[in-house]
Order: structure tokens, then sequence, then C-alpha cells
């Protein structure tokens, strides 16, 4: 009789032994994901680089005297990287690959002498507004994304001293995103001209008039070369 009862209970057996396992697999599957999926996580976690460093970027703008008359003909310098750019008849300038770090900004008249300087240090990390102007104790204070390719900033010199203006400004960052006073554009979808007047075509290149005394105009590739002379 025992026998017999247990041989009819056999399949039944099996199929709650057979449940019993899947059960603790599914479980152990779960944790060991849970497990993955925390790490993971917490590989996602992990502070960004917030201090590139190697991000430069091209610097561009139009200088006025304090009685509103463009500034040509003058030599915009940034002391501590030797990176200089003459003024055309607009007062348009560009400096490309510029590093951040501190400098001392001077322009200076045709004759050579300093018409106007001022301190100012430049910031680059992600995770930050994408630009910030602030003047503290007599230094401008710039902080930049690491995303922005190309600042355009007006500048006014007053007296001896070089006034930057923290909100007239224009950007376009790595992925072809541009801010104009007008507006936010893409250059992917048609051409943007800035302020200064230097445009940005759809496939990335810059181009600047009146840059270079022999050419009129400059070119800043797609991939921030500049095309050969």
């Amino acid at each position: 009789m025992r026998k017999g009862a247990f041989m009819q209970n056999t399949p039944r057996v099996w199929i709650i032994a057979l449940c019993v396992a899947v059960s603790i697999s599914g479980i152990a599957g779960y944790v060991q994901g849970r497990r993955a999926g925390s790490r993971d996580a917490g590989a996602d976690r992990q502070p960004a680089d917030t201090n590139p460093s190697n991000n430069s970027f091209h610097l561009a703008g139009r200088v006025w005297d304090s009685d509103g008359v463009p500034a040509a003909g003058q030599t915009l310098t940034f002391q501590g990287e030797s990176l200089s750019a003459v003024t055309d008849s607009e007062g348009v300038f560009l400096l490309t690959d510029l590093s951040p770090g501190t400098y001392e900004i001077a322009l200076y008249r045709e004759d050579g002498t300093v018409q106007a300087r001022q301190n100012i240090s430049i910031h680059c990390a992600y995770g930050v507004p994408e630009v910030s102007f602030e003047l503290l104790e007599g230094e401008y204070r710039l902080r930049l994304s690491a995303d922005i390719r190309y600042l355009e900033i007006a500048i006014v010199m007053i007296e001896e001293r070089i006034s930057i203006s923290t909100d007239e400004y224009s950007y376009a960052t790595r992925g072809g995103r541009i801010r104009i006073p007008q507006g936010t554009f893409y250059a992917q979808e048609n051409s943007v001209t800035t302020p200064a007047g230097n445009t940005f075509l759809s496939d990335g290149t810059i181009v600047v008039p009146g840059s270079k005394r022999a050419d009129p105009s400059r070119l800043i590739l797609s991939d921030d070369d500049e095309a050969p002379d």
C-alpha cells in the first residue's frame, strides 16, 4: 500500500521539485542582475572630467573705442600664450586655439604703445553653464562648458581699461548649436552669421572675413584645422 501510494505521487513530487529549482534559479538570476545593474549605475554616476587638460577654443569679437568707433588696426594680445591678432577695419579680431588659463589682455596702438589692458581668467569644465562672465576684484572670470568651440565677445576701451560686455556674446558648441542675440540656431540646417560678421556654414566651417591682410577671409574647417594659406 505504501509503495503504491509513493509511486502514484512520484509525478507530483517531481513537478514540485522542478518548480522549486526554477524559483531558486530565477531568484539567483535576479540577485545577480541587481548586482550587475548596481555596478553599471555606479559607473554611470562616476564624476566626469571636470577640468579637461586640453580644451582650447576660438575667441573672436569686435573692439570699440569709448565713443563707439571700431578700433581698427590695433593689436590684441593674450600675454602668457603669445597669441595676438590685428583688428580689421571693423574692429574685428580672431584668436584661434586659446587655452584655459590666466592672462593679461593688452591692446596696442599702431605705434606699439599700450592703449588698454585687463586681466582675465578662463576656466573650461564639463557640467557648468555654457558661458558665464563676472568681474571680480578687477579681473574678468570666464567659465565655459568644455563643449564650447567658438566664443565671440564685445570689447570697449574705456580710458586705459578693457571692458568686456558680460551679456553681449555669441558662441557655438562642438555639436553645431549656435547662440547669437537673435536666438539659437543649428549650422546643419542653414548658415548662421554672428554679430562680428563671421559665418558658420552647414559643414561646420567658419568663414572669418577680413582677418588676414593677404587674403580677405580665413577659413576654420569643421575639424578645427585652419585652411592653408
